[in-house]
């Protein structure tokens, strides 16, 4: 069974501070949490505000990846198809120099593969 607590004369009265009176302590308290309630409703409010900054900020940059990448895209197509309109036009003008030419560039790639080979051996 839990000892019951004394109620007697050397029980001690706890206030918070007993120099001032009680009801300048609640206020003193309600002001000191006020002050802190409006700190935190600050900190809280400019957190949110960073937040949707940050959103923002990352949306726009995306937007902005996404169209240079289509540009980019839109480039590399049309430089595809001008060299090969221009390889077709050269080979259809001059389709033997086109073959003597693709013969030459083989041959000296297998006899650069072939020094290179034997240089590493």
């Amino acid at each position: 069974m839990p000892a019951t607590l004394h109620q007697g004369s050397d029980a001690q009265n706890f206030e918070p501070n007993p120099a001032l009176p009680a009801a300048e302590t609640n206020i003193a308290l309600e002001e000191g949490a006020r002050q802190v309630g409006q700190a935190l409703g600050r900190t809280v409010a400019a957190l949110r505000e960073t937040g949707t900054r940050l959103k923002n900020t990352a949306s726009d940059a995306t937007d902005a990846a996404v169209l240079r990448i289509h540009e980019v895209k839109r480039q590399v197509r049309r430089g595809y198809s001008t060299a090969r309109v221009g390889a077709q036009q050269l080979l259809h003008d001059h389709p033997v120099r086109v073959v003597l030419a693709a013969g030459a560039a083989g041959l000296l790639l297998g006899a650069g593969l072939r020094l290179w080979r034997a240089s590493h051996d």
